[in-house]
């Protein structure tokens, strides 16, 4: 039967190796749809790709949330017999707490960055400037 620590470690080691996978995946979709986007067209760059979000996308915030509670389970067992805990420890765990607030500080960036491009204005593709729809009503007096 393993221990908790062997299975914490069990269930970090797949988690790990989920996440890896997503970005490999991500990374692997993206240069598909971009050699198959420069196979059909002259022009390679789609901003519709960055408008969705991947699998990597939530398995980072899915990481991130396992990773806080990892962190605050370790916080409370600090808070409850210091004396047991070196004082290296609290340099780990001030770590993990900026290494987990860096990350999702640069997802919530590239969901700045798709909401931003989701609502910018796209260019009309109808140009009439050289041909007015209603030009005879000018030469009519209307």
């Amino acid at each position: 039967m393993p221990t908790l620590y062997q299975s914490l470690a069990i269930f970090a080691a797949v988690l790990g190796l989920a996440v890896t996978a997503a970005a490999f995946f991500t990374a692997w979709y993206l240069f598909k749809s971009y050699k198959e986007k420069v196979a059909t067209e002259s022009s390679a760059f789609d901003p519709s790709k960055l408008l969705r979000w991947t699998v990597l996308d939530y398995a980072v915030i899915g990481l991130f949330a396992v990773g806080m509670m990892f962190l605050l389970v370790d916080v409370l067992g600090m808070a409850r017999d210091r004396g047991s805990y070196p004082l290296y420890h609290f340099g780990y765990l001030l770590s993990g707490f900026i290494f987990s607030f860096l990350g999702m500080l640069f997802t919530v960036g590239r969901l700045f960055l798709v909401l931003r491009l989701a609502g910018a204005p796209r260019p009309s593709a109808v140009h009439h400037h050289n041909e007015p729809n209603q030009a005879h009503q000018a030469e009519q007096g209307i």
